[in-house]
């Protein structure tokens, strides 16, 4: 492999790895819980969601439960960076490098969803060549997460000549289609609205990565969300964040509560949405083997020699066991 190849290889990597777990973990819940440095002193839980799936599994949680929780869906990352939340759950590669790089004490939690990360293309992706000159879309989580990408492969984006435009979930659709060669990380209902009627090529994560590189293959399961706490939940709310990873293990296979926010939030009808959230992989992983989890998945990192780019393996304090 050139070196050319080699170094587009570290940057593709990069943007996904992050997101891989092994497939015999399928059933069980990675969960982030890291240490806020601000204290929350509402007497209910304030759940802030990032994502469709999410969205949904605290709707039927608030709709089904006397759980003392304020669920209020966010499209931008700020709070989560300043610790402006008790529990979130968000995209798998957000809580590590929140971990590391917020001012945000946070612990994981548990695992909520795997598999709901797609690359949707223009052409076939058979092999690393066919990834050269194109467009990479990410959805826009806010500055300081476009800080995060462009501290960690800034440099490799210069080298390889790569273009990243950041995307809003709404904007998605208009901007590939003005592109003329692109690839998009994207992720459910978007796939399904995108792919409603158009002809792009869709791929797993899992199956991309086995297509570009010898190291992996389709038995790959990718953590797409995880649960992540505020550390001051733990002094003062323990009881109450127990009773609620209790219910997300309950609700992950009930009959979903599609609300009306969920239906303004993301422009799709109630029908529409309730089929795309039962096709999804809803898991709950949380514990020792969510500990486990993570630790395979930098034993990974480490194999490809990236911690320079995702920072070493976090050390017992990044998760929360109870």
């Amino acid at each position: 492999m050139t070196r050319r190849k080699s170094v587009f290889l570290i940057f593709f990597l990069s943007l996904i790895l992050i997101s891989c777990t092994d497939v015999d973990r399928k059933n069980e819940i990675v969960s982030e819980l890291n240490e806020s440095s601000k204290p929350s002193i509402s007497s209910s839980l304030d759940v802030k969601t990032t994502s469709f799936a999410s969205t949904i599994l605290m709707d039927t949680i608030k709709e089904n439960s006397e759980l003392p929780i304020e669920s209020t869906y966010i499209s931008d990352s700020k709070d989560l960076y300043e610790g402006n939340f008790d529990i979130a759950i968000v995209d798998a590669p957000m809580a590590a490098n929140l971990y590391k790089d917020s001012g945000a004490h946070i612990k994981i939690a548990g695992i909520s969803l795997v598999n709901n990360l797609y690359l949707l293309s223009d052409s076939d992706i058979s092999k690393l060549s066919d990834i050269f000159g194109k467009t990479i879309f990410l959805k826009d989580l806010g500055n300081e997460f476009r800080q995060m990408i462009s501290k960690k492969i800034g440099l490799l984006q210069k080298f390889i000549d790569i273009n990243i435009i950041y995307y809003k979930d709404d904007d998605l659709e208009r901007l590939i289609e003005s592109a003329k060669s692109f690839i998009a990380l994207a992720r459910e209902p978007y796939i399904s609205i995108i792919n409603d009627d158009k002809a792009y090529k869709q791929y797993k994560i899992n199956e991309s990565l086995a297509a570009i590189s010898t190291d992996f293959d389709d038995s790959f399961d990718m953590i797409s969300e995880v649960i992540i706490v505020n550390e001051d939940v733990l002094h003062s709310k323990e009881d109450v964040l127990i009773k609620l990873l209790d219910e997300i293990s309950q609700k992950k296979y009930s009959e979903p509560f599609i609300s009306d926010r969920l239906v303004n939030i993301f422009d799709i009808s109630k029908d529409d949405a309730l089929g795309i959230y039962k096709n999804l992989d809803k898991v709950f992983i949380e514990g020792d083997t969510m500990k486990r989890i993570f630790n395979v998945l930098y034993d990974n990192i480490e194999r490809l020699k990236l911690t320079s780019i995702f920072g070493q393996r976090p050390a017992d304090d990044f998760y929360y066991v109870r």
